[in-house]
């Protein structure tokens, strides 16, 4: 790897002996890791554990993940190593239940992390680009945890959300210096300019969001880069310049740790706020009726609301804060979707499917082998025997895929087209777990 010299002028000397190992360390495979989910056990036997995360693993080698079910439901991410070393960080640092503003959170790898995590919280997902805000969005709902809401707005829109959140997760727009194994352009498009651009727009992020935070909160600050510059330059500007105290920094580097690049330290508040925002209690009010309420396992712990459009289950304990930020915000999603039923006939959502929430038990199953399961995840209809005729949970060993609507000679697919996988399947070599073989396992 022909790294720039201006990169290396500024790597070299914070390495210092250790700089030869790092570029020795440059022209080695990346790893691929997973974490799991919790939806369900898959059993994961003679590979390595990233030993920072109690539910991630390493995979030998890099499996079609698209050619997968278990990664369409939701059964694991994907996701760099270093990264998951929030877990420790949370695990340390942050006493549960919290309100956490996950600031620019697309793909989703942290949030879902988090929302597992802290269970009892309400974690606020936001990315600012639409079209990675709808991924977020896609993977918040297959990752299946109902305390998550997303969001798709500009850092400073989240102002008037003052003295609000207990923690701020801010995985900062970088160079991307720690990816450079991983994607060429990363490499390709590195400049000593582009340090300097991304280290003034991650001062300017935390500036516009830093009222939100309350005093005595944590911000969670991460990078997927080495320099200095947008690391400890910056989180030693947010300590003296918005009044915060450092209690944690870690870099990971290629030659120290099995994964790329990462950076990621936690601070204190330590300045004062002159407001806060408190939600206004919900009023009681009468929605229509939806059906797919009742399908939920604790649906007395849910209070049913419609947002931009959509019926939607929103914990109890946190409805009021959804339904105030949802008014102020471009809301794509919260709590669980239950489903649309201004229609003729009532349609469940994908989300309702993918959630933890779902009683399986009160809708009939279509259980898929794997070749029905990527004939589903493609679009096509099947036939579902002598199932009712009537909406049908399409699942894949204990896992929801979606759903489907039986008429008796098939069941027509309802699969979200834009999810739909769109290669042949003969294009491919594939990787499947499927139950009770677990050689076939993608992890």
């Amino acid at each position: 790897m022909n790294l720039p010299k201006a990169f290396e002028d500024i790597l070299a000397p914070v390495l210092g002996n250790e700089y030869e190992d790092f570029l020795a360390s440059c022209a080695q495979v990346p790893p691929v890791s997973v974490r799991l989910n919790d939806k369900h056990p898959l059993e994961c036997e003679n590979i390595g554990r990233v030993e920072h995360c109690s539910s991630a693993y390493y995979l030998p080698e890099r499996p079609v993940f698209a050619l997968d079910p278990l990664w369409h439901c939701g059964a694991y991410y994907v996701q760099e190593a270093s990264s998951m070393y929030l877990e420790q960080v949370i695990g340390e640092y942050v006493k549960s239940p919290v309100r956490l503003l996950d600031l620019c959170a697309a793909p989703g790898g942290k949030t879902t992390h988090s929302s597992n995590l802290l269970k009892d919280s309400l974690i606020v997902a936001n990315e600012i680009v639409p079209s990675r805000a709808v991924v977020l969005r896609e993977n918040v709902q297959k990752w299946g945890n109902s305390n998550t809401m997303v969001c798709n707005n500009a850092p400073a829109d989240f102002s008037f959300l003052e003295d609000f959140f207990d923690v701020l997760l801010c995985d900062m727009p970088c160079s991307g210096e720690g990816m450079f194994r991983k994607e060429p352009e990363a490499l390709a498009q590195w400049s000593s300019r582009l340090v300097a651009d991304c280290a003034a727009r991650q001062r300017s992020i935390l500036k516009d969001v830093w009222n939100t935070l309350k005093t005595g909160g944590l911000l969670i600050y991460s990078t997927c880069t080495f320099n200095p510059f947008e690391n400890e330059e910056n989180i030693e500007w947010a300590a003296k310049t918005l009044g915060a105290e450092i209690l944690h920094a870690k870099h990971f580097y290629f030659h120290k740790f099995r994964g790329e690049g990462l950076f990621m330290a936690v601070l204190r508040k330590t300045s004062d706020n002159d407001n806060s925002f408190v939600a206004k209690p919900l009023k009681p009010k009468k929605l229509d009726y939806n059906p797919y309420f009742g399908l939920l396992k604790d649906a007395g712990h849910y209070k049913l609301e419609n947002i931009n459009g959509f019926d939607c289950a929103l914990p109890a304990e946190y409805a009021a804060d959804i339904v105030a930020i949802a008014k102020r915000l471009n809301v794509l999603s919260a709590g669980i979707t239950l489903g649309e039923v201004g229609q003729k006939k009532p349609q469940a959502s994908a989300a309702l499917a993918w959630s933890k929430q779902l009683d399986a038990a009160k809708v009939p199953v279509f259980e898929a082998d794997k070749n029905s399961a990527l004939s589903y995840l493609k679009g096509e209809s099947f036939y579902a025997g002598n199932l009712p005729k009537q909406e049908l949970l399409v699942k894949f060993g204990s896992f929801p895929l979606g759903w489907a609507n039986n008429i008796g000679t098939r069941a027509n697919n309802l699969y979200p087209k834009s999810l739909r996988i769109k290669i042949s399947l003969q294009q491919c070599k594939s990787y499947f777990w499927e139950p009770g073989h677990r050689q076939e396992s993608p992890i």
